[in-house]
């Protein structure tokens, strides 16, 4: 069921809630991004359990940020899998 835009006045229209915490979810994913370019360009390279506990996130959500670097060429993956991985800046 589909709650559609929520009108808060005459011709005003606002997000749904489920928008504006998708907004707030790719925000913080954005800005975690930005802080693991930074972490790298000042560590020179760091491994996936570096950067959980720089940010405070589970290893699920490092390893998607990683990809998603790594797909835009920003980051390179060091070792094949496991604990061996390293990831450092291009």
């Amino acid at each position: 069921m589909s709650l559609g835009p929520v009108l808060t006045g005459p011709g005003s229209r606002r997000k749904a809630p489920r928008d504006e915490i998708a907004l707030g979810q790719t925000a913080r994913k954005n800005t975690n991004r930005e802080k693991v370019l930074a972490l790298l360009r000042g560590k020179g390279e760091l491994s996936n359990s570096e950067i959980r506990e720089a940010l405070g996130v589970v290893r699920r959500s490092v390893a998607r940020y990683m990809t998603e670097l790594e797909k835009e060429r920003k980051v390179e993956q060091v070792g094949k899998t496991g604990r061996g991985v390293i990831y450092r800046v291009k």
